[in-house]
């Protein structure tokens, strides 16, 4: 994953997108202590940002399900190959 701010999305864009049907395929991605949310789209791989910049770190996979369902969002798929949870 890299950490060039061009391969970041924020909130705003995210239910922007989810509104008009035109979110690419969201994947909750496991890493070192929680999971990050990305967004694959025609090949290219986005990370939702902090507001304070770097990726976005949701502890729980629940708390991340929770904050996509409160943005009308239906679906994501899940990597848990990276995770590790200590």
């Amino acid at each position: 994953m890299s950490t060039d701010q061009s391969n970041y999305f924020d909130t705003p864009t995210l239910k922007f997108l989810i509104g008009a049907g035109k979110v690419g395929t969201l994947v909750a991605s496991g890493t070192t202590g929680g999971f990050v949310l990305l967004m694959r789209d025609g090949g290219v791989e986005t990370v939702l940002r902090a507001q304070r910049g770097g990726p976005r770190l949701f502890s729980r996979l629940d708390t991340l399900a929770r904050f996509l369902r409160e943005l009308g969002c239906g679906s994501v798929a899940v990597e848990l190959a990276d995770w590790d949870d200590a």
